[in-house]
């Protein structure tokens, strides 16, 4: 925790804006899916519940080196913005992401590329 402490100051000092999922990426992707305030004990977790809604979704497992992610996901990227949003902001109260499992700031950058206000 304190490594990622020191790179979000790092990051600050650089002004540099900073997209984290807590506790890995899969959080994003589970967004995309429903929202949900669950806790996981690590990434093979969040791996877990992501897989169970992406064979659902797609007839095959989750893959970390997908290279259509986006392109399969961009359907439900609405929910996504909004499942991420409410999740950090009114479950964790707008705590940092980096002490909020499961929660995720993804959504603002892609608000951003997305030319949209957040």
């Amino acid at each position: 925790m304190v490594q990622v402490e020191n790179a979000l100051k790092d990051a600050e000092a650089l002004k540099f804006k900073v997209a984290i999922s807590n506790p890995c990426f899969e959080v994003w992707l589970i967004a995309h899916f429903l929202h949900t305030t669950q806790s996981f004990l690590n990434c093979t977790a969040a791996e877990r519940t992501l897989n169970s809604h992406w064979t659902k979704s797609f007839q095959c497992e989750y893959q970390k080196n997908l290279v259509d992610i986006y392109t399969r996901l961009e359907f439900k990227r609405s929910d996504a913005l909004k499942n991420a949003k409410a999740v950090l902001e009114k479950h964790h109260q707008n705590r940092p992401c980096q002490s909020s499992n499961s929660s995720t700031t993804v959504y603002r950058l892609v608000n951003r590329l997305l030319g949209n206000v957040d």
